[in-house]
Parts: structure tokens; sequence; C-alpha cells
């Protein structure tokens, strides 16, 4: 194989994952955050009481409420706040009000067969350690400027 074919190959090599990713990106949710939130501040962590969603007008048990300063964040600039209702730990290495004052690193959503979200994140508190998060909840929230 001479030069030109292994360039010709790698390109439809890198053409095909491209196409994949695209594809990955229209089965994303409308309200996600599609290019990641890396390096956002998560200012204050809040566990809500059962109440009414009022924009889909739907009883909720439990929710959480996240404020951001996404203004260092490398991507998406733009969100304050994020609420997860009827919300699920499903893993942690720490309480999920532990949440303030750290940092988001990364992030990957599935929707779950039930019709619920699976979100697993990571955040970096100040004293350098990663901490993970697994929270499965049936609608969110995202508020932004």
């Amino acid at each position: 194989m001479n030069n030109r074919q292994r360039k010709k190959r790698e390109y439809r090599q890198f053409e095909r994952e491209y196409r994949a990713y695209k594809e990955s990106l229209k089965k994303l949710p409308a309200w996600y955050w599609k290019h990641g939130l890396h390096d956002a501040h998560i200012l204050e962590a809040l566990e809500l009481g059962d109440g009414i969603d009022k924009k889909r007008g739907k009883y909720y048990r439990n929710g959480l409420a996240l404020s951001l300063d996404c203004s260092g964040a490398m991507y998406e600039f733009y969100i304050k706040k994020i609420i997860f209702y009827n919300y699920e730990v499903r893993m942690s290495d720490a309480s999920v009000l532990s949440l303030s004052k750290t940092w988001w690193m990364c992030d990957t959503i599935e929707q779950l067969s039930n019709g619920n979200y699976l979100l697993n994140f990571e955040v970096d508190p100040e004293n350098g350690d990663r901490w993970h998060f697994s929270i499965e909840f049936e609608s969110v929230d995202v508020e932004r400027k």
C-alpha cells in the first residue's frame, strides 16, 4: 500500500467517525449542553421538596437545583441553573449537597428504557480529588442567560 492509499483510507475512517459523531449529537435532548460544561463552577446545590413543575404542570416529589457560573467554562458559558426533577442518585462519591463550590469536569447522558435520563458526571472539588456522580431523573429545566 502506498502513501496515497493509506491517506485515503485514513480520511474515509475520519469521515465515518465524524458522521457517527454528528448523528449522536442529533439524538441528544434539545435542553442538553452538547459541547460540555467543562470548568463551569457549581456555586450551590439545593435539594427541593415536592411541588409543581410550572413548565410542564406536573407534580414532582423531589428536585436538585445546581446554580452555575459558566463564565470560565470552555464551551457552554450561557447556562445559569439546572434543575433535575424526580431525581435519584445512582452512584456518588459524596453527598449531592457537597457539589457546592466544585468544578464540573465532564459528563455523559443516556436515555433509559423507562423514559428517564441517566447523567454521569465528574466534579473537581477544591482539594483536587475527582468525584463521580450518576443521577437518574425524569425531567429537567435548564436556565440560560
